[in-house]
C-alpha cells in the first residue's frame, strides 16, 4: 500500500461512505486495515480476518443473523452493533462470489442521521445479544460527527422517543435506494460502518460455496487521521 492509495481510500470513504476496490489480493485486507486503524478482533473467533459463509439455521451460532435468517437474506444493519463501541470501518473481501450470485446491499444513512438528530434529546435503546444488556442511542455525537448504530435483531426501543425513532428508521428503510454489490473475486469494499448500513441479498441457488472475508477497524487511526 502507498500513502497516496491510503489517502484516496480515506477521502472516498469520508465523502461517499464507502469505496469498492477491484482485483485485490487477499493480503490487501490486513494491509489496508493496518493503515486505517486498530483492527478489532472478531468477538467469537478472535481472528483479525473472519471468513463468512452462508449457514443453515441448524448450523448457525446462536444470537447471530444466520441463527434467525439461515441462508436467506439479511436486513440492513450496522456491523457489530451489539458491541459497546461498534467498529468505525468494515472491510469485506470476495474470495468466491458463490454459485447463487448473492449480492450485498449498501445504504447511505446520511439523510436518516440528519433526521434523527433534529430532536433535543435522543431516545434510549436496549442493546441485547447474548451478553449483558446496555443502553445506547441510534445516533449520537462522537467528536465532531454523528454516528449511527442500528440492528433490529439486537437493538430494542425503550420509551416514546426511541419508538418515534424506530418509525423514522422503518420509513427510511422502505423508501431509500440502496447500492448493489454484485461480487466478483478480488472485490474489496471499505465501508464507513458509522454511516452506511449493509444487508445481504437473496441467492438464486445453493451458494454455500460463497466465501467473503471481513475485517473490522476501530475509531483510532494509526497516524492520528480520522476518516
Amino acid at each position: 500500500m502507498t500513502s497516496a492509495t491510503v489517502a484516496d481510500i480515506r477521502d472516498a470513504v469520508g465523502r461517499l461512505g464507502w469505496i469498492l476496490l477491484a482485483d485485490m489480493p487477499i493480503d490487501a485486507v490486513l494491509q489496508i486495515a493496518g493503515h486505517l486503524g486498530r483492527i478489532v478482533a472478531d468477538p467469537r473467533t478472535g481472528a483479525a480476518v473472519r471468513e463468512l459463509r452462508p449457514q443453515r439455521l441448524d448450523r448457525a451460532n446462536p444470537n447471530t443473523l444466520s441463527s434467525r435468517y439461515g441462508d436467506g437474506s439479511f436486513p440492513f444493519h450496522t456491523e457489530a452493533a451489539y458491541l459497546p463501541i461498534p467498529p468505525r470501518v468494515v472491510i469485506l473481501y470476495c474470495q468466491h462470489p458463490g454459485s447463487g450470485r448473492r449480492p450485498t446491499h449498501l445504504l447511505d444513512s446520511s439523510w436518516l442521521i440528519e433526521r434523527l438528530t433534529l430532536t433535543d434529546r435522543p431516545g434510549s435503546w436496549v442493546v441485547r445479544a447474548g451478553r449483558p444488556a446496555f443502553l445506547a442511542h441510534v445516533a449520537e455525537r462522537v467528536g465532531t460527527r454523528i454516528v449511527l448504530r442500528y440492528d433490529a435483531e439486537c437493538m430494542f426501543p425503550s420509551g416514546r422517543t426511541s419508538y418515534l425513532e424506530q418509525r423514522q428508521i422503518d420509513e427510511f428503510l422502505k423508501s431509500a435506494a440502496a447500492t448493489r454489490i454484485q461480487w466478483r473475486p478480488g472485490d474489496l469494499p471499505v465501508i464507513d460502518n458509522a454511516r452506511v448500513l449493509h444487508g445481504r441479498g437473496s441467492s438464486v441457488a445453493d451458494d454455500r460455496d460463497r466465501v467473503l472475508k471481513r475485517a473490522m477497524i476501530a475509531e483510532e487511526c494509526r497516524d492520528g487521521m480520522g476518516l
